[in-house]
């Protein structure tokens, strides 16, 4: 525990260190954060804040259609409220309960029997989503790299660094489907973990896990709901560009390093990736001839966090009894 508070406590100074970079180097600036919350700015928030809400409306129902695979029945209201409690965590208090783990402790109490299925599910929801970013980060890369020369010369080897990641994630991706596919070998897996766990929570995860990896439609459905999540989300993103009301690259080269931000972005240096996003959004947009990336993410999360509050003040109210619909 010693250990890893202080991997937080660090991670906490460097999310403070990069904040202020960010704002000393005017890559951010307070006024343009005044700026945003303008009156003439409001339609620009309303029609981002609908691109963000739209693409948790999808993420719910992939949620949904994934744990249909295990029988386990969940409303289009509940998925929804879910999978936005869930950002709330992400992105309110971050570091401190993570949203996947607040979503996992949900379902496996909703299981009567069996418990712990839908947290395999819930690992493959979050696989699927970042298999259908990574793929198009990638293809923002190879976009990037084949149109821009100033992307090639400055960021070429770091790029295809992160695509021969992503190239052998979707091998090892491949490799395990392939395998959950087998008969003889699902039966190995199934007695290795029932040798180690003895049918308990982590034997019924693996369960989950394994009967979805069986379904190739309901992923195949699952990776192009999360295709459209991607794109809903940047496009949520682009809206901000209008309140800056500055010449800006074409949104084709924007939106392509967008993704490639957005990918990178996942990596957790700081909690709740506060001014990681943001500072590696800057220096990506800097690439295409625009300074204003670290403050469009900064703008977007600010959306997204007033987005979540609601659900995420429903589910920690103490009189409510039951947090989620």
């Amino acid at each position: 525990m010693k250990k890893k508070h202080i991997i937080g406590a660090l991670k906490v100074v460097l999310a403070l260190a990069i904040v202020s970079y960010l704002f000393m180097s005017d890559r951010i600036s307070l006024q343009a954060i005044i700026q945003l919350f303008s009156l003439h700015n409001v339609p620009y928030l309303c029609l981002s804040a609908m691109f963000f809400i739209a693409s948790q409306f999808f993420s719910g129902m992939r949620l949904k259609s994934l744990l249909r695979t295990i029988d386990f029945a969940l409303s289009t209201k509940s998925a929804f409220a879910i999978t936005m409690v869930g950002n709330f965590f992400n992105t309110v208090l971050p570091g401190m309960i993570g949203g996947d783990i607040v979503k996992g402790v949900y379902l496996a109490k909703q299981e009567p029997e069996l418990r712990g299925r839908s947290s395999g599910i819930l690992i493959m929801d979050r696989t699927v989503g970042l298999l259908a970013l990574s793929l198009t980060g990638a293809a923002a890369i190879v976009y990037l790299l084949l149109t821009s020369s100033r992307v090639q010369s400055m960021y070429a080897r770091q790029l295809t660094a992160v695509l021969y990641l992503v190239f052998a994630a979707v091998v090892l991706f491949g490799v395990v489907l392939l395998a959950a596919n087998n008969k003889m070998i699902r039966q190995r897996i199934k007695n290795t973990m029932l040798s180690l766990f003895s049918k308990g929570m982590l034997f019924h995860m693996a369960e989950g896990f394994g009967k979805l990896a069986e379904r190739k439609k309901v992923l195949l459905l699952s990776f192009l709901l999360s295709i459209l999540i991607q794109l809903l989300s940047l496009s949520g993103l682009l809206v901000l560009v209008e309140v800056l009301n500055t010449p800006q690259p074409d949104y084709i080269v924007i939106l392509a390093v967008s993704s490639i931000v957005t990918l990178i972005g996942i990596v957790p240096v700081t909690p709740g990736n506060i001014g990681w996003v943001e500072l590696v959004a800057s220096f990506g947009w800097s690439a295409v001839g625009s300074n204003m990336g670290g403050q469009i993410f900064l703008f977007w999360r600010i959306v997204t966090t007033l987005c979540s509050l609601p659900w995420g003040l429903h589910y920690l109210n103490p009189l409510k009894r039951k947090a989620i619909p």
